[in-house]
């Protein structure tokens, strides 16, 4: 997919008008919407600005919104800090403990090792992981609100 039509993806995921990206990028709009719409390849410094003006890092401007909802790693309302170089992403793990940067790094590695059978195996259990990790470890926390004591086992 062309970086046209993931600038559009994030720009609905913020909340903003075309008119307002294009505002924060200095840019015109028709050069926008000639981008999102795919009759034009962006220039590198063009997605630099509209990246900026979206609140994301450049690169981001290629994959789908959605895949980095799990990253926010400052809460929803969090806004983006747009006078940083660092992704948030770098940044979280340079900030991370030291066996929690091991995660990391075991995971660059198996992308790098490019196996097609690891990866949809790891991506797998990843994906179970995360729905292990959405479920509520409390059995009573579904219950209806002003019963606070635990079931009686």
């Amino acid at each position: 997919m062309r970086p046209g039509n993931y600038i559009e993806k994030w720009r609905l995921k913020r909340g903003l008008s075309s008119s307002e990206v294009c505002k924060r990028a200095g840019i015109a709009p028709s050069s926008l919407q000639s981008v999102e719409t795919g009759k034009t390849d962006p220039t590198v410094s063009t997605l630099s600005t509209i990246a900026k003006s979206l609140g994301v890092p450049t690169p981001w401007l290629f994959s789908d919104p959605e895949q980095f909802e799990l990253l926010n790693l400052d809460g929803p309302d969090a806004e983006p800090d747009l006078a940083s170089s660092v992704d948030p992403v770098t940044d979280a793990i340079l900030r991370a403990k030291p066996n929690e940067r091991e995660l990391f790094v075991m995971l660059a590695a198996l992308i790098e090792h490019g196996d097609p059978k690891l990866l949809r195996t790891v991506e797998t259990n990843l994906r179970s992981l995360m729905k292990e990790t959405r479920r509520s470890p409390i059995p009573w926390a579904n219950r209806q609100p002003g019963n606070f004591e635990p079931p009686a086992d």
